[in-house]
């Protein structure tokens, strides 16, 4: 199957933000919302195999690689929280 391996680092670094300090809205469709921005901002790294895999979950131990997701996570939330419509019920 194959599986962007940025989608777990986005979402841990997201669940670290959130819980520190982060200041807009924490709902789900909020969280989700975070998340599909910042992954549609960065560029994706996709594998098919195991091996593949394990040396993008190198790749993602980068310090460099580890700010620019948590730049962009920032970035994301931000235009999330300027855009808070939404607690409508999605369905």
């Amino acid at each position: 199957m194959v599986h962007n391996v940025l989608e777990n680092a986005v979402q841990a670094a997201l669940e670290d933000y959130l819980a520190n300090g982060y200041d807009g809205c924490t709902c789900e469709q909020c969280k989700h919302d975070i998340m599909a921005y910042t992954l549609n901002q960065l560029q994706p790294l996709y594998s098919s195999t195991q091996k593949g895999e394990a040396f993008f979950r190198v790749k993602l131990m980068n310090d460099q690689m580890k700010i620019d997701i948590f730049r962009q996570i920032a970035a994301s939330a931000e235009v999330v929280k300027k855009n808070q419509h939404r607690h409508l019920n999605y369905q």
